[in-house]
This record gives C-alpha cells, sequence and structure tokens, in this order.
C-alpha cells in the first residue's frame, strides 16, 4: 500500500502528462494516499523581484489543487531548485521524493520511491 506517491510534472508540458496524471491518481484513491507533485526548476540569479521557483510554485500550487479537485485526491507539492546546472534533474527528484516520505517503504527495500511515476 503507498501512503504519498510522487510525481515529478513538468508544467510546460502539461499535456503529454495526461495518462500518467490519472494513473497517480487512481493508484492514489485505490490507496488513500496523497499524490505529491514536484517541480524542479534551475537556481539561477535573477534581478527581479520574485525568483523563478516563486513564480513556479504558484503555478504548482493551483495545478496540484487543480488535480486534487479533478479527481477527488488529496495532493501536495513542492518545488526543487536545481543548485548545480550540471547534474541530471533526476536527483534532485530522488531528493525530493526522501524529502516529503516517498521514500522507499522499508518493508520492501524494491519497491520503487512509493510507486513513484515519472512523468518527465
Amino acid at each position: 500500500m503507498h501512503s504519498r506517491i510522487l510525481v515529478p510534472v513538468d508544467l510546460n508540458n502539461v499535456n503529454k502528462l495526461t495518462k500518467a496524471l490519472d494513473i497517480a491518481a487512481r493508484t492514489a484513491k485505490e490507496n488513500d494516499a496523497t499524490v505529491v507533485y514536484v517541480g524542479v526548476v534551475d537556481a539561477v540569479p535573477t534581478t527581479s523581484a520574485r525568483t523563478e521557483g516563486e513564480r513556479m510554485k504558484e503555478h504548482l500550487d493551483t495545478f496540484a489543487a487543480d488535480q486534487a479537485k479533478a479527481h477527488g485526491i488529496t495532493t501536495a507539492d513542492q518545488i526543487v531548485l536545481r543548485h548545480d546546472l550540471h547534474l541530471h534533474v533526476g536527483s534532485e527528484i530522488i531528493n525530493s521524493a526522501k524529502e516529503t516520505g516517498c521514500d522507499p517503504n522499508t518493508n520492501n527495500p524494491a519497491e520503487p520511491l512509493s510507486a513513484m511515476v515519472s512523468v518527465m
């Protein structure tokens, strides 16, 4: 049974995520689980009063709320800032999974990150 399902999302390509989002929502509903949407943003210096991370957080909050309403599920979201632009985004997603409680089931270490659905 899964209690938290991590779903990495690229909000610029939501139209390509329908199937994966539906699978995550259905799995969450069947297991009374929370879907945690995570977005990765490059941490780059800016002269703007608002950072790209703050802007994306607003969009991800809205996206998560829309998914919750559309599927009748509980959602959460997190923005991860990628400080080292040379690293693959996957390492940031795995760290986010651990931070949000989506780490592997200790009863079954072979189980991947609590049914992590990769949609990037």
